[in-house]
């Protein structure tokens, strides 16, 4: 089964589509820049890329991430048919992630592309998932737009299962496979079909829908199926001229037709299309297409007993087979190998993490545990701070009260003071002294001890002279600093 021409031909739709969208929107600037990449898309893929490129720099200049990402779309399928894949599904993930923050139909066209890549490439896994995601952003909705991506997608399940067959050398006659297919044709076909008909490339998709019936039940070997889709194909074909200037549908239309004949047996008439199709070959650039095509010319020229051209074309069958087959694992060993880096990466920064989770631990209780002996510390003192105001206030009070547990008190309290006081005080000069030190003056000495101030001041001149102290130096001063 030949690959369905909207794998590689809806995509520049998918891009005039959503241009059409947003055409409107934008300034004359813009609109100028739009069309030149439209007229040069195909043509001169280097002017393409720059004028891609300037119109992206023009949108990040302006902020605007929706041109932006439509701008970047014709370069990122350029990169892809420059053979450069793994740059091409690079930068449509980043337009994704940007698409993401601008509306739902340009995620979806960024997706839709990228399942494109990931079907060409043969990546089904990756294709699978992606096709499943874009069906449920369009759950439910009834639009052009999502009857269009929905057929596109069921059109990348059949490539997806007829590839994977054909290069894995499996054999499709299973019914269940057969069967699978003729399904998800039937729903590519429901959904062309519910494109509105004022939509300017409906009959585009609806021969693509045609086509796809058409190839199906060529693949079931119903004769009498495939030859009402063929001529259904045939009507719209020969009906509008419009399609008839596009050379990728001549080439789709002439493939069909000898397939048709091929089924009936009618070899003559079938070689003659297959021919047809291979004049138009250079518009189609699926090397898919071709891959089938050249097994049909081998096939046919079996039947008409022609070793020579049989051989011919089972060569070249061979040839692109192995080729493509080598691009896909080329690319799939270096996209799997990509996946791998990635995943020792995390495993590597999730060890890192918790060697640093580790250390940070550590630190978070080391921290604890030096304010927890900082508090411990803190509130010792205050402790003992209230208790030494408490025997303060007490020690006050005694000598208030000419206690006779004053001095034995203040001993208690001041072991340093009294280690320091000369021995040969006595000991009414040692309290009064300890009074001096506890601030009291000469005359609240006098009042609480009963005694003059003359008395006082001349105990204060006699310890002044035993202490030796000069003129210069105060006794309060002297004793408080002891």
């Amino acid at each position: 089964m030949p690959i369905t021409f909207s794998m590689k031909k809806s995509i520049s739709f998918i891009l005039i589509v959503f241009q059409m969208h947003l055409f409107g929107q934008y300034n004359e600037y813009v609109k100028k820049k739009l069309t030149q990449i439209d007229s040069l898309y195909g043509i001169d893929e280097e002017l393409t890329i720059q004028i891609s490129n300037e119109l992206a720099e023009y949108a990040t200049q302006h902020h605007n991430d929706e041109l932006f990402v439509q701008s970047q779309l014709y370069a990122v399928q350029l990169l892809f048919n420059q053979k450069k894949y793994n740059e091409a599904i690079v930068k449509v993930k980043e337009l994704i992630e940007t698409a993401k923050t601008t509306n739902k139909n340009q995620l979806v066209y960024c997706l839709t592309i990228l399942n494109n890549f990931y079907v060409q490439l043969g990546l089904n896994n990756e294709s699978d998932q992606l096709t499943n995601q874009i069906l449920n952003l369009y759950k439910g909705e009834n639009s052009s737009n999502a009857y269009l991506t929905k057929g596109n997608i069921y059109i990348s399940k059949i490539q997806l299962l007829t590839s994977y067959s054909e290069f894995n050398d499996l054999n499709l006659d299973e019914q269940k496979n057969k069967n699978t297919i003729l399904n998800y044709a039937k729903k590519a076909y429901h959904y062309y079909n519910k494109i509105d008909s004022s939509n300017q490339n409906y009959l585009f998709f609806k021969l693509n829908g045609l086509n796809t019936m058409h190839l199906a039940y060529y693949n079931l070997n119903n004769v009498d199926s495939t030859i009402y889709y063929t001529n259904q194909l045939k009507y719209y074909f020969e009906k509008n001229n419009q399609l008839k200037e596009n050379k990728l549908i001549f080439f789709f239309y002439y493939f069909a037709q000898g397939r048709t004949f091929l089924l009936k047996e009618e070899y003559s008439k079938a070689l003659f299309y297959f021919n047809k199709a291979l004049k138009n070959i250079e518009y189609n650039s699926s090397p898919e297409s071709k891959m089938y095509l050249y097994k049909d010319l081998s096939k046919t020229y079996t039947y008409l007993s022609d070793t020579l051209k049989n051989k011919e074309y089972t060569l070249q069958y061979f040839h692109l087979k192995d080729s493509i087959s080598n691009v896909r694992n080329n690319i799939r060993n270096a996209y799997h190998d990509e996946i791998i880096k990635k995943s020792q990466k995390r495993e590597s920064e999730k060890y890192y993490g918790l060697i640093i989770s580790f250390f940070i631990l550590l630190l978070l209780i080391s921290l604890f545990f030096i304010f927890y002996k900082k508090k411990k510390r803190e509130l010792t003192d205050q402790t003992n701070k209230t208790l030494v105001l408490n025997n303060l206030d007490k020690l006050l009070e005694l000598a208030k009260s000419n206690d006779i547990l004053f001095q034995t008190t203040f001993n208690e309290l001041y072991p340093e003071f009294i280690a320091k006081i000369p021995t040969f005080l006595t000991e009414d000069e040692i309290k009064i002294c300890s009074m001096i030190k506890l601030n009291f003056s000469s005359k609240e000495i006098s009042q609480y001890t009963f005694t003059s101030i003359r008395t006082i001041e001349n105990k204060r001149y006699r310890i002044r002279k035993k202490l030796d102290l000069d003129t210069k130096t105060k006794l309060n001063q002297y004793l408080k600093n002891l």
